[in-house]
């Protein structure tokens, strides 16, 4: 509409007349409509934050928050040989402002125009203290050894760690006063992060095809992905799976287990869900202690344990990971509430295409994805080399040959330039499915 109606005019009549419009109406061309209301504020938007604002941020969570994170859930690393054994703990990782050392060792802070001219890449390095528990011949000896060097970790421009962060201060070292930054300097040239589509996480997701029913959900519980599954057929119980079971179990055995009884499965369901349950219900163990020795738990590590522990041990790291133990039952039973709802209709699937069930993996999880692979691969590489010293000698190993473990190895700086210089990024050892 391009009138509006006056409070002057009061009969309808008056809408016909043309000889009052120009007293009865007001255009609202006349007055502010929403796009000007909101155009202070985004011209203000667009002057002072800038287009990298979000990459810079989501740089500076990574080595704040992600690295430390990462570090402390790394496992301890075990090398054993006869009568002597060390086992190492990572704490207190330490990123420190971009330096470079020369070829003659002389070291200094480095700045993106010199990384940019002569070929360099915008890193800073990368220190942990270790924590070394050495034992021979029955005597135990424990040290810290402070700021270990690890790698060297490529720094955003423009982050806070970045040393021409502030604006005034980037002309007069060589920067553009016109450039956004959030990217990467690597071997002189310019790379930055593009975000990556990828599907939820830890959120219910339904399926039908063929008269057949499922739900699932993809819990992500320190970067590895674990999918847990029930499904529907017309007559026949509702089966559940998810890793280390060897085969389906039928999911109302899996709520007796976690505790549950019969009487209490009942009760959550309505007359009309009862009847698409009626082949769950058949054939039930009595109690948890039957329940537990029906699950056909596979057990690689833990394998003196006893089924009912192998089935909470299960229970806990595998089966929807992301909720609380005492949590699991209730979400198992809403996971049959919504399977059973798609099964009568009154539900559609779940639309695995719309927006609300995809995420985009900005800089921060991606760097921290990779950076959880490469310490993997560098606890790795550890290992096989301490396994190899101690292995080679009599007497007990040095605390500071640790250091040179660690020294000697260039995973991380080789790691973090070869994804960010040519965009593979190959994170094999986390994000996998289980």
């Amino acid at each position: 509409c391009h009138l509006a109606r006056s409070p002057a005019t009061t009969s309808l009549n008056d809408w016909s007349r043309t000889d009052v419009v120009s007293s009865t109406y007001v255009y609202l061309d006349d007055i502010p409509t929403m796009s000007d209301l909101r155009a202070p504020v985004l011209d203000a938007l667009v002057r002072d934050v800038e287009l990298t604002r979000q990459s810079c941020d989501g740089f500076d969570i990574f080595w704040r928050e992600a690295i430390p994170n990462t570090v402390a859930d790394l496992r301890t690393i075990q090398c054993e040989h006869a009568v002597q054994s060390i086992a190492i703990t990572f704490e207190k990782p330490t990123v420190k402002p971009p330096w470079f050392v020369e070829k003659d060792g002389d070291s200094r802070p480095v700045y993106p125009s010199e990384c940019r001219l002569r070929g360099l890449t915008y890193a800073a390095p990368l220190y942990v203290d270790l924590s070394v528990e050495r034992t021979h011949n029955g005597m135990v000896e424990r040290t810290v050894l402070r700021d270990v060097y690890l790698g060297r970790v490529p720094i955003m421009i423009y982050c806070s760690l970045c040393y021409v962060r502030d604006p005034t201060e980037r002309v007069a070292r060589g920067e553009c006063d016109q450039d956004p930054g959030g990217y990467f300097i690597i071997n002189g040239n310019e790379k930055c992060i593009v975000g990556q589509r990828s599907s939820m996480v830890n959120r219910m997701i339904s399926y039908a095809k063929n008269g057949t029913c499922a739900v699932a959900v993809k819990a992500e519980h320190k970067r590895r992905v674990y999918n847990t599954t029930i499904s529907y057929k017309p007559k026949s119980s509702i089966s559940c799976r998810f890793p280390r079971l060897k085969e389906e179990v039928p999911v109302l055995t899996i709520l007796v287990a976690l505790g549950m009884t019969v009487d209490e499965i009942r009760v959550v369901f309505t007359p009309s869900e009862l009847v698409l349950l009626a082949a769950s219900f058949e054939n039930l163990p009595s109690d948890r202690t039957e329940a537990m020795h029906r699950l056909p738990i596979g057990e690689v590590y833990n394998l003196d344990a006893t089924p009912e522990e192998r089935a909470l041990d299960a229970f806990e790291k595998v089966m929807l990971p992301h909720i609380a133990m005492s949590e699991k039952a209730i979400f198992l039973v809403h996971m049959v509430k919504e399977l059973l709802a798609v099964a009568q209709g009154t539900i559609l699937p779940t639309d695995r295409d719309s927006v609300i069930n995809q995420r985009v993996e900005t800089a921060c999880e991606l760097m921290s994805t990779l950076f959880h692979h490469i310490m993997i691969r560098l606890c790795t590489d550890v290992k096989k080399m301490g396994q190899k010293s101690i292995s080679k000698r009599k007497t007990a190993v040095p605390f500071e040959k640790v250091r040179e473990w660690f020294g000697s190895l260039t995973t991380v700086t080789d790691a973090f330039q070869y994804a960010l210089g040519t965009g593979n990024w190959n994170t094999s050892f986390v994000n996998k499915q289980k």
